[in-house]
């Protein structure tokens, strides 16, 4: 059963939108090079894979 606390809309909004609006912490794009001159590195996401490579 789908709960109608939140109209299609607002579900597209939280579930798609907000988190294409996600930005990395500043300090990691000019980090991530420098870790890989020395280490085998990845970044880790808690976001959909769609969304990772959207970004």
């Amino acid at each position: 059963m789908r709960s109608e606390a939140f109209s299609d809309a607002q579900r597209h909004a939280i579930a798609y939108v907000a988190l294409h609006n996600f930005d990395c912490w500043p300090d990691f794009p000019p980090t991530l090079p420098k870790l890989r001159e020395k280490y085998i590195c990845t970044s880790f996401t808690i976001l959909s894979f769609r969304i990772f490579m959207d970004k």
